[in-house]
């Protein structure tokens, strides 16, 4: 009765709507098998044995509209509705013939692939119209071009084997997910000394994406922007200041952990993109380099900032050493006048070759780790501190004449007429580094941070979305997405959505790699923790 009615239904829009009656029709003829499972659900879950004569009746109907639908392509009997409708009886006929086959045949390799894909159906379905379409479109013309016989029946089995593979990989993530939430393993989430930080940190994410955004358009103020790098350093060096580190060896890796999992997760996928979309700078040293952390493909420059802050994780131990050994010992001016001079040392040394570390970028870091270890934590046992805002805001003095006389220097083009102006202007961006630091802090004291839930959500992923912005923007090849539409604001847009969606699922992939205890770097406690849990 269901599927008549639905045959009748789908005559009503051919008469009334015929431009939507091949779409529709396709849809509703599949109703009737709909019915038809419904029916025959409730027999099956209670055991109920078909007869033999309604068993092989219901054969002999199924081979009877095979021949049908063979004989009569366009339609039985020349109504073409009949084929669609003839397709479920056929469908179910076959799935009882083959059901009837492998309950005969209980053992081998035959039935147990039978049995894996009957629990890995959906995933199978979800994946494999997706890969083969990629294989058919990058894969298959390869073959071709490598002269294999019977290249198509080689691009097939390949499209087989990988949706197996993934449909497995499916699976087990799907299974590991579904054991965290019965053992309630909390994610972890960032912690901050303050909300300001949270804030801050937001802001020089947003900073970082316009940057490259306005790099795109070749706009002069990418690079102003791009102090938002400038910030992710301060911030790095003012939290670690905060923290002591009893065990050097396991706290290093613990913080390479933290960067590299994310950074090779993501060069694996933009490498595999790269091959798919720009093939052209995908070479097998430049892989390497990459996972290495040595080496970029063209659109993925952003990614000198892993090697900067590995480097920085390592040397943080000896910060620690230093600054409670003598620099809490001096005063302020001291202070500052050692750090003035180690700065220079560091340039000496690049000079010379011996490191190849911009000391621009790495004072933002140290001289972080110096405020965070006297002012921060210190303000943070006793809740005030006069002296750190009397010294932050005469960065942020120094920060707003030194960006002044940039900004001065840049719109009148005398870069030729002062000395050593190339060697002067990092310098000043990492001054206006620390003064836009200081600014934002400020206003985020006079914020209710609390009351914005996409702070903190922006805040949780903003590494994530650090790795994964720049490929879209300034991307190779089809990579780029901001010429796709004629209207940017239409580009603007999808870019955001790729960035939403890329730097959640690499988020999500870094908390699976986690939970499945495949992590390394694990310290004694922290592997007896993952037992427990």
């Amino acid at each position: 009765m269901g599927g008549g009615v639905f045959v009748f239904l789908s005559y009503i829009i051919k008469l009334n709507v015929p431009e939507y009656y091949q779409k529709i029709e396709l849809a509703l003829s599949r109703f009737p098998v709909f019915f038809f499972g419904c029916f025959i659900a409730p027999e099956i879950k209670q055991e109920r044995k078909v007869g033999f004569t309604q068993k092989w009746l219901f054969y002999g109907i199924t081979v009877f509209l095979i021949y049908m639908t063979y004989s009569f392509p366009q339609g039985i009997w020349g109504i073409y509705e009949l084929n669609r409708y003839a397709y479920g009886l056929i469908q179910f006929g076959l799935l009882l013939i083959f059901s009837e086959i492998i309950s005969k045949i209980r053992f081998g390799i035959f039935y147990k692939l039978i049995h894996w894909m009957g629990q890995h159906s959906l995933e199978i379905y979800l994946i494999h119209t997706q890969i083969l379409t990629v294989c058919t479109r990058h894969f298959l013309p390869v073959l071709k071009e490598l002269h294999i016989p019977h290249s198509n029946i080689v691009n097939d089995f390949i499209v087989v084997l990988l949706s197996f593979g993934m449909a497995a990989v499916v699976k087990f993530l799907e299974a590991k997910i579904t054991e965290r939430n019965k053992r309630n393993i909390p994610v972890q989430m960032r912690k901050n000394p303050d909300e300001q930080i949270m804030f801050v940190r937001v802001l020089a994410v947003f900073m970082i994406v316009l940057c490259h955004i306005l790099q795109f358009y070749g706009n002069f103020l990418a690079y102003w922007f791009n102090v938002g790098v400038e910030i992710f350093f301060i911030i790095s060096g003012l939290l670690y200041g905060q923290k002591d580190i009893p065990d050097p060896f396991m706290w290093i890796c613990r913080q390479w952990r933290k960067i590299l999992i994310p950074y090779w997760i993501f060069s694996l996928a933009a490498i595999f993109a790269y091959y798919l979309f720009a093939r052209e700078h995908v070479t097998l040293y430049g892989c390497v380099g990459i996972l290495l952390a040595c080496r970029r493909f063209p659109g993925l420059g952003h990614l000198w900032f892993i090697s900067y802050i590995l480097f920085l994780y390592l040397m943080t131990p000896l910060m620690q050493w230093a600054y409670d050994e003598y620099f809490a010992k001096l005063s302020d001016n001291k202070a500052i006048i050692v750090i003035i001079i180690f700065t220079g040392v560091l340039r000496l040394l690049r000079y010379y070759g011996v490191e190849n570390y911009e000391e621009s970028r790495l004072i933002c870091y140290y001289a972080g780790y110096f405020l965070g270890r006297r002012y921060w934590r210190k303000n943070k046992a006793e809740n005030k501190d006069l002296s750190l805002e009397k010294l932050m805001t005469r960065i942020l003095f120094l920060a707003f004449i030194a960006t002044a006389f940039r900004g001065y220097v840049q719109y009148n083009s005398l870069e030729d007429m002062i000395p050593y102006w190339s060697e002067i202007i990092p310098f000043i961006h990492s001054l206006m580094g620390f003064g836009i630091f200081w600014l934002l802090y400020y206003i985020g004291k006079k914020i209710r941070l609390r009351k914005i839930s996409f702070i903190s959500i922006i805040d949780r992923y903003s590494f994530e979305i650090y790795l994964v912005h720049h490929i879209f923007i300034l991307g190779a090849g089809r990579l780029n997405c901001m010429k796709i539409f004629s209207w940017n604001i239409a580009n603007y847009v999808l870019i955001i959505f790729f960035i939403v969606v890329a730097s959640g699922l690499l988020h999500f992939m870094i908390q699976i790699f986690n939970t499945t205890h495949c992590t390394v770097f694990f310290n004694k406690e922290e592997k007896q923790l993952w037992k427990k849990a």
